[in-house]
């Protein structure tokens, strides 16, 4: 599995970025868990999922316990990837179906999940839409306009230049 995963958290101390890894994540609750123990005195803690350059998985974690808010930016990466599907499992995005009976069922390439889940880190989920649907930006791209709208880019950068 080719895909770069990242958690930022903010405690009261500030931001902090941590590279992880989800092989062994079975389903969302244990992807919880994987973000939930980067830093437990976090009040959010944010992961992005890159995978091949062709999409970017966000999944949002807060401090109330309350479940974790998943967003995709191409829907159709369900069907194409296994951890794209793992994030989005119990999101109740049903697959298109097709009028074509020699054409399977499938996520459509639309954004898929919880779009205003950065809302309140300062990217709005029109913003966030758009920045996924631009024509030439890739999941990196997006990752750092979200990191530099939330306030933590120095620490993603810091991160990544390791």
């Amino acid at each position: 599995m080719s895909y770069a995963a990242t958690v930022l958290a903010r405690n009261a101390e500030g931001w902090s970025a941590h590279d992880v890894d989800l092989d062994d994540a079975d389903d969302i609750d244990a992807v919880v868990d994987v973000i939930g123990s980067v830093d437990d005195s976090a009040k959010i803690a944010v992961l992005f999922v890159e995978e091949e350059d062709e999409y970017l998985a966000i999944v949002r974690v807060d401090e109330d316990g309350a479940d974790p808010r998943v967003f995709l930016s191409d829907g159709h990466a369900v069907d194409n990837f296994a951890l794209a599907a793992l994030l989005l499992d119990g999101i109740d995005e049903e697959p298109a179906e097709s009028d074509d009976e020699d054409e399977p069922a499938g996520h459509d390439s639309e954004p898929a999940g919880d779009a205003s889940l950065l809302a309140v880190l300062g990217t709005s989920d029109r913003t966030l839409i758009g920045l996924c649907n631009r024509e030439g930006v890739l999941p990196s791209d997006v990752v750092v306009a979200v990191a530099e709208n939330a306030g933590f880019l120095e620490e993603l950068e810091a991160l990544r230049t390791v």
